[in-house]
């Protein structure tokens, strides 16, 4: 049985699905959930941190994204082609 919704998410193409759903989805979460304690402790003393947190963990959420695209594509390919 082909997996439909790899087949649908397949036709975004590599980086909007990176981007979507690694750096958008993934980044933002894991940024969010990472800064919270910090801000609620008082820790954080600049706006410039925050932002700077937030772009390391999107950057680091688009490299998850492309890592699984590759792995899905991998699986894909392996087992219906």
């Amino acid at each position: 049985m082909i997996n439909e919704k790899w087949v649908k998410l397949r036709l975004l193409g590599k980086q909007k699905y990176a981007m979507l759903y690694g750096s958008l989805f993934w980044g933002s979460i894991c940024g969010t959930s990472s800064i919270v304690p910090f801000v609620l402790l008082n820790k954080v003393n600049s706006i410039f941190l925050v932002f700077i947190h937030y772009l390391v963990w999107m950057i680091g959420g688009y490299f998850f994204g492309c890592y699984n695209w590759e792995k899905q594509e991998k699986f894909f390919k392996r087992e219906f082609l």
